[in-house]
């Protein structure tokens, strides 16, 4: 049985120095650099800087020449041989042994040890690796705190932008086995995307270690499991949108497994094996400090299949509001938006536009509820420049029907096309038709112009177009939703005149 919890192993980690090494193999404490005594082969550590052919090298380095015990140690510099210091010369792409570099090589080698280490030239940073992880498996000498720094030095190789996928991955790898080693405290927090080599220990380790412990996962660790599997890249909606997609993977799991995922597992032991960079040794990982041995979860499919599920339902659910923020890019923050986020996360995304918007809807039901189409289209926040299309008014019927608003009549449902000027009813959603005026139940209307004088009695709801009784409009009137280019102030102008026609009439 574990002797503690895996929280408790996963955070604890192993005490550190991180201070030797921040800046690169150099930094440490100060000391001027010295050449190696005659005689001398071994590692020199951070805080010892060495000198060899004039230049200051740094330390975290093999020095001497090698003997018999060491002969598989490449990255060993013999500072015997011969080094062209000047300018020129350049580390080949692969190169495993120092003592085989020409000495144009090797100078380049030296400078760039001296210079920093932060060119991310292939050849050195490669020679340069095999001397860490050689020290960091092999020498059984290496303290505690040598091998954090040496993790912290190959995370600072990683950050260098370095074009050679294959050394790319064996640091990746390195450091991989270098945490599950250490216990690093970062190991609490899954890991994501998928490797050459498979699913990470930084992932089979925690999870082993959680289900042996009897423990439920989590959406985090689901998906951080799903992630390195590499089943398949997420659909544009999630890579578009990853808060929201993560909100709703997060709810679709807690509602499949309110108290999290038990795995089923069918035993296999985890008995990982690290292999160098160049293929000169193989070690076998110590995973004791997590306990009794771990399963192995790199053959388990019904975990991924259920991710599976998850991560298309949360994607699912995005297409409709990625749909209308491809074609309305500059409509983000906009209450149409809002309206068009599944119902389960807009608590968790909210948006002061649509609340604005709720609570003129209200406002307006409150006072009967009429309304025109282009004022409703604007304040959502979908209206274009000009006029708009009538497709854009059917929109703002699904925004609102979205947002637990109906409007009477439904645009959706006309038989002549909308327009800006079109007068409807927002209602709460299942009020019947027929508690509506005639005029509104019989089809889509359009209101008639007002003239600016706003004494003039209101005449009642406005006829339906191509209506016969409808006659000339008054000179000087302006129909805003046929003129090009309206927006929704002038739209909000003819609501207003609306509304004081009809007030003055209730007054008269």
């Amino acid at each position: 049985m574990f002797a503690r919890s895996i929280a408790s192993a996963l955070r604890e980690g192993l005490a550190g120095a991180h201070d030797f090494l921040t800046r690169g193999a150099g930094a440490g404490k100060e000391s001027a650099p010295a050449a190696p005594a005659p005689g001398f082969a071994g590692w020199i550590p951070a805080e010892r800087p060495a000198l060899v052919a004039g230049l200051p090298v740094g330390g975290m380095i093999y020095l001497g020449a090698p003997g018999a015990e060491t002969a598989a140690g490449g990255a060993w510099i013999d500072p015997a041989l011969p080094a062209e210091t000047e300018e020129g010369g350049e580390v080949p792409p692969g190169a495993a042994v120092y003592a085989e570099l020409p000495p144009g090589a090797r100078g380049a080698y030296l400078r760039w040890l001296a210079s920093g280490r932060a060119d991310p030239a292939e050849g050195c940073v490669f020679l340069y690796f095999q001397g860490l992880e050689r020290r960091f498996f092999l020498d059984s000498e290496t303290a505690p705190a040598e091998r954090e720094a040496i993790l912290d030095e190959a995370i600072r190789l990683r950050g260098l932008d370095i074009a050679a996928p294959a050394l790319r991955d064996a640091l990746e790898r390195f450091i991989d086995a270098a945490r599950v080693i250490l216990c690093r405290a970062d190991l609490a927090a899954p890991p994501a995307g998928a490797r050459p080599w498979g699913l990470p220990l930084a992932l089979r380790v925690p999870v082993g270690a959680m289900i042996m412990q009897g423990m439920t996962l989590t959406h985090e660790w689901l998906f951080g499991w799903w992630s390195c599997a590499g089943r398949g890249a997420l659909r544009p909606p999630a890579l578009r949108h990853p808060a929201e997609f993560g909100t709703l993977f997060a709810l679709r799991f807690a509602r499949r497994f309110p108290e999290g995922y038990r795995v089923r597992l069918r035993w296999a032991e985890l008995a990982p094996v690290y292999r160098a960079a160049t293929g000169a040794f193989e070690r076998p990982l110590d995973l004791s400090t997590y306990g009794e041995p771990l399963p192995d979860i790199g053959a388990l499919s019904e975990p991924l299949a259920i991710a599976d599920e998850l991560v298309e339902a949360a994607t699912a659910a995005l297409d409709r509001f990625d749909a209308f923020l491809e074609a309305n890019p500059g409509a983000r923050d906009s209450a149409m938006a809002h309206a068009f986020l599944p119902a389960d996360l807009r608590p968790f995304h909210p948006s002061p536009e649509a609340e604005t918007f709720l609570a003129w809807t209200r406002a307006r039901m409150a006072a009967g509820g009429h309304a025109l189409l282009g004022d409703i289209l604007f304040r959502l926040g979908g209206a274009p420049a000009g006029r708009p299309d009538p497709a854009r008014f059917s929109e703002a019927a699904e925004a609102l029907e979205r947002l637990g608003v109906a409007l009477t009549p439904d645009p959706r449902a006309a038989v002549r096309p909308p327009g800006p000027s079109t007068l409807v009813r927002l209602t709460p959603p299942g009020e019947p038709a027929e508690a509506l005026p005639a005029p509104f139940s019989t089809g889509v209307t359009t209101a008639e112009p007002v003239p600016r004088n706003a004494a003039t009695p209101w005449a009642g709801p406005p006829r339906e177009v191509g209506s016969r009784e409808a006659g000339p409009r008054e000179a000087g009137s302006r129909d805003v939703g046929r003129r090009p280019g309206a927006a929704g102030p002038d739209w909000q102008e003819l609501l207003g005149r609306v509304e004081a026609s009809r007030k003055a009439r209730a007054g008269g």
